[in-house]
């Protein structure tokens, strides 16, 4: 009842990826000075919401993309959008809650932070931490619907091996969306571990059974027109042994 975990190849392409993305920072904000991307005066104004507001993570403020959107200037929208594309393949990213929210709170001094903060990811934080779930999800629905079964070393390997490294990542690199998938992998692999396997089996041999009706079998005239008097007599004739040995003949 092994099922191969395919998995693996996708979780570490995208932090390989994450990875290559964060040694080749300066490249990308070389890329971006060069094709001056971001570098509105819309973008300017952007850079500069924080002012005065005493942090150090100037992208707290005027940065989120759903709270700070300028409906209210639709001539801002394109510079607005562009700029926040420049700062999301950056390291530090943007923030996943804006500064306005965190004001007079603890949350604002925690997520005050250029490294490792908890409320900033970047786009490529963004995509191991999108397949990390989607991959987690489709194992635990798996698991719940009794499609996928956990019981030898070799899936307890595959499922606590990938969550234990996502887990690790996650945290090391402070994304919440991969710790997200983390935990969901690993609860997939509880909850798998807690099945019953006698149930996973019958599952997998009632699918390939069929059940077949015949229309002929429920017509209920057809059943008692077989089993009449009038047939029965019939059967027993003159009329049917000569009907018979014609048929016979022919």
């Amino acid at each position: 009842m092994n099922k191969e975990n395919n998995d693996l190849p996708y979780n570490l392409s995208s932090n390989i990826i994450r990875d290559y993305a964060y040694k080749n920072g300066n490249a990308i904000y070389e890329f971006m000075d060069k094709f001056e991307i971001g570098k509105s005066n819309y973008g300017k104004i952007m850079d500069a919401a924080a002012k005065g507001k005493g942090v150090i993570a100037h992208r707290l403020y005027g940065h989120h993309l759903i709270f700070n959107f300028p409906l209210d200037s639709p001539q801002n929208i394109s510079p607005f959008l562009e700029h926040i594309f420049s700062d999301l393949f950056t390291k530090q990213g943007i923030p996943i809650i804006p500064g306005e929210i965190l004001e007079n709170t603890d949350l604002l001094r925690f997520c005050d932070r250029l490294k490792n903060s908890w409320n900033f990811v970047n786009g490529f934080d963004i995509l191991a931490g999108t397949i990390a779930f989607y991959k987690a999800f489709d194992k635990f629905k798996k698991i719940i619907d009794y499609d996928m079964s956990i019981n030898d070393f070799k899936d307890f390997a595959n499922t606590f091996g990938i969550g234990a490294i996502e887990l690790a990542i996650a945290i090391s690199t402070a994304n919440p969306f991969l710790l997200i998938g983390a935990v969901l992998y690993l609860t997939s692999g509880v909850v798998g571990i807690l099945n019953d396997d006698s149930l996973f089996y019958f599952k997998k041999i009632h699918k390939s059974l069929s059940i077949e009706f015949s229309l002929n079998a429920l017509d209920v005239e057809s059943y008692l027109k077989q089993y009449s008097i009038e047939n029965y007599l019939y059967n027993i004739s003159i009329e049917k042994s000569l009907s018979d040995i014609q048929l016979r003949e022919d």
